[in-house]
């Protein structure tokens, strides 16, 4: 992911941050699409394949199905925090996981092309490293020799030519020093030698001159700093399947990073779904019947057998009102549970009119549960 697209995936999430939490219609359902279905994708593509050249259509694919495995995970998170799934957990869990996927898009990665171990990788120095010895030790100051175009040139001391001994003729001395093993203290040593070889009783000098006063050889000095001679190693068979080993290795991970997210989700997903199922079905439900009623009597009543189930011991007591009552039926009492947290018991109401029945816990102003009995026909 660039550095443009990187700032318009950001402030897209800042805007659409603040237009879900804070903007007037519509503008909290364009925000609100935007952050569940595009921008953590987006995010997620840039931090984890950065390394990889993606498609178009990779691009487009990826960005939604990771934006929903956002939506999926983020949701079991928030659930297991105990946090309402409302506007602003879902806001904050999804700007949060963009925003830090964006973070972590911008750390430099590690990748094997970029890394100094791998075995028959020479640095992008080496080859200017040797040329560099080779120029310092063929061209350095001392290579020619101080007295090399003194005064007796004309005799047997000329340059390259003095009985410096066969070890440090001119062509030994020019090898040794365009392979890198010459130093410079070397090459003075062999041109104070034949500079002083060349003031010698045989040095070219006329007839019955008086003999040259000897010049004392200089001391070989180092003119330049100690070169480091580096032999460059051709890998091994061992070492270069060790590398495509490990390149291989490296590719398999992050190929198997996608599926393994998948199982995760599933995985967590199908555990949430069983927790849910079972909580739900440890649920107590308190439910309030009624049977059919009987036939309307002489008096004008008729009986009707009520019966409630769930009842709590938290919740006790439970009272029951009829509305409207026939003559012997009390318009409201308080109903006793049994062991097994049920009620039954047979009321009288009126035949020809509506009845409600209401069941209310103890406190409740309202009622918990009500059932309705309609007039005889």
């Amino acid at each position: 992911m660039n550095a443009l697209l990187t700032r318009i995936v950001w402030a897209a999430t800042t805007l659409s941050a603040l237009a879900v939490l804070l903007g007037p219609q519509p503008l909290p359902i364009i925000g609100g699409l935007l952050l569940g279905l595009v921008l953590p994708g987006t995010a997620l593509t840039g931090a984890l394949l950065r390394d990889r050249t993606l498609t178009v259509v990779e691009r487009v694919t990826l960005a939604p199905a990771l934006s929903m495995a956002v939506l999926v995970v983020a949701g079991l998170v928030i659930y297991l925090c105990r946090l309402p799934l409302d506007r602003v957990t879902w806001t904050a869990a999804t700007a949060g996981v963009t925003i830090a996927a964006l973070i972590a898009a911008l750390i430099p990665s590690r990748s094997p092309a970029n890394s100094r171990g791998v075995p028959g990788s020479a640095g992008p120095d080496a080859g200017s490293s040797g040329r560099a010895a080779s120029d310092r030790g063929s061209s350095g100051p001392d290579s020619s020799g101080p007295d090399s175009s003194g005064p007796d040139s004309s005799g047997s001391g000329s340059s390259g030519s003095g009985p410096s001994g066969p070890g440090l003729s001119g062509s030994t001395s020019s090898g040794l020093a365009s392979s890198g093993l010459a130093s410079s203290g070397l090459a003075s040593s062999g041109a104070a030698s034949s500079a002083a070889a060349a003031s010698g009783p045989a040095g070219g000098g006329a007839a019955g001159d008086s003999p040259r006063p000897r010049v004392a050889a200089a001391e070989p000095t180092m003119t330049e700093a100690h070169t480091i001679v580096m032999q460059v190693v051709p890998p091994t068979t061992e070492e270069r399947l060790a590398a495509e080993y490990k390149m291989k290795r490296n590719r398999l991970i992050k190929q198997s990073l996608p599926l393994l997210l998948v199982a995760a989700i599933l995985g967590g997903a199908s555990w949430l779904s069983f927790h849910t199922s079972r909580e739900t079905y440890k649920t107590t439900v308190t439910a309030l019947s009624a049977e059919p009623a009987g036939a309307v009597a002489s008096d004008g009543n008729r009986t009707v057998v009520v019966s409630a189930s769930g009842l709590l011991d938290e919740d006790a007591p439970y009272k029951v009102t009829v509305n409207p009552v026939a003559a012997s039926t009390k318009a409201s009492r308080t109903i006793t549970a049994s062991a097994a947290g049920t009620w039954r018991e047979t009321l009288t109401i009126p035949g020809d009119e509506r009845v409600t029945i209401s069941l209310y816990r103890s406190g409740d102003t309202t009622a918990y549960r009500t059932i309705s009995i309609s007039a005889s026909s």
